[in-house]
């Protein structure tokens, strides 16, 4: 797609992928909006989002920083294969790129640690019953 012809549009686009609101990519793309309401320019700069032309640059270059942002996950576990295969590393490097490419993949189950009593909701029905009888005695 590239860079948008209207030049206020891509300003906004850019101001938003920099981290900007949707409220300040307007005010910095369209300097004379300072002087509206801020509800009007919450509601024009959402408009303006929705537009075909300004979603879809702002989805190419979500996606171009998306690739140079760092490794993707596919990327790491290449590499992780590579060391778990590479029979020139020590075997303990080897064994601790398997144990990450395991944990990336959700293969170890997770350490729950529970302080105190685990009463079942069964546990608790018996006591209500025993307290009804002692009550009824009475």
């Amino acid at each position: 797609m590239g860079v948008l012809k209207n030049a206020r549009k891509e300003k906004y686009v850019q101001g938003l992928i920099s981290g900007l609101s949707q409220r300040k990519a307007y005010l910095v793309a369209y300097p004379k909006a300072s002087k509206w309401k801020s509800e009007t320019v919450d509601n024009k700069a959402s408009k303006l989002l929705r537009d075909d032309e300004v979603w879809a640059r702002y989805v190419e270059l979500q996606e171009e920083n998306a690739k140079t942002a760092g490794l993707t996950r596919e990327r790491k576990k290449e590499i992780l294969k590579r060391l778990a295969e590479d029979e020139s590393i020590s075997p303990n490097e080897r064994i601790k790129a398997i144990d990450v490419d395991n944990k990336m993949d959700g293969e170890y189950v997770s350490k729950v640690d529970l302080s105190g009593s685990l009463e079942t909701k069964q546990s608790k029905v018996d006591d209500v019953i025993e307290q009804l009888k002692v009550a009824d005695e009475e």
